[in-house]
């Protein structure tokens, strides 16, 4: 009896975790309850020199970030934190971004996939192992792509994020990025360098 206990539980053990990529996070806050869910997302992702992202970008700011929402996917799968990003400087921006109310600028909004949520009284929380969440107040060169919906996404996946101490590039936040040549320049030699790339 204890056996076919054991090999029934391990049965179902297995099926969770073929399916877990099939359940909602709402299904697996159920489930887990009351014991927190944590999802970690990792994946094998090729370098990325920083000209290559500059080339693509469609806004590059040094700025502040500060988490304003997270929400559930539509599928409820996902969880996506939106940051709004305070500019301290447009390096570059290609077009206008327009607001549809005359003479107030469109904030800068960076999508995430992650973020901590409580659900059905369960603490949910998703985190990319490959660029950590934002904490607020931090100081950020972000390359960023434009999105339909309106909000930005990083360049590269992930490897959009350099680090900013003192008004100097401090490092490259994804270890995705390769720009160790830039590492100790101030943000307007960058902003010079980027204009080289793209004038």
């Amino acid at each position: 009896m204890t056996r076919n206990l054991l090999v029934l539980t391990c049965a179902l053990s297995a099926m969770m975790i073929a399916h877990a990529d099939q359940l909602t996070l709402p299904q697996m806050a159920r489930l887990n309850a009351p014991k927190p869910v944590y999802v970690q997302r990792s994946r094998e992702l090729m370098p990325v020199a920083l000209d290559d992202i500059v080339a693509t970008a469609d806004l590059i700011v040094h700025g502040t970030v500060a988490p304003t929402s997270t929400y559930l996917s539509d599928d409820q799968k996902d969880m996506y934190t939106d940051y709004e990003v305070t500019p301290l400087r447009v390096i570059l921006q290609r077009g206008v971004a327009t607001s549809p109310v005359p003479g107030v600028s469109r904030p800068v909004i960076v999508k995430r996939w992650g973020g901590h949520s409580v659900i059905d009284g369960v603490d949910v929380s998703l985190e990319d192992t490959d660029l950590r969440p934002f904490e607020k107040g931090v100081e950020l060169i972000l390359i960023l792509a434009a999105h339909k919906d309106g909000k930005y996404r990083i360049s590269g996946d992930v490897a959009g994020v350099l680090g900013v101490s003192a008004g100097r590039i401090a490092t490259s936040i994804s270890h995705v990025l390769r720009a160790e040549r830039y590492a100790g320049i101030t943000v307007a030699q960058l902003e010079s360098e980027v204009r080289r790339l793209r004038p």
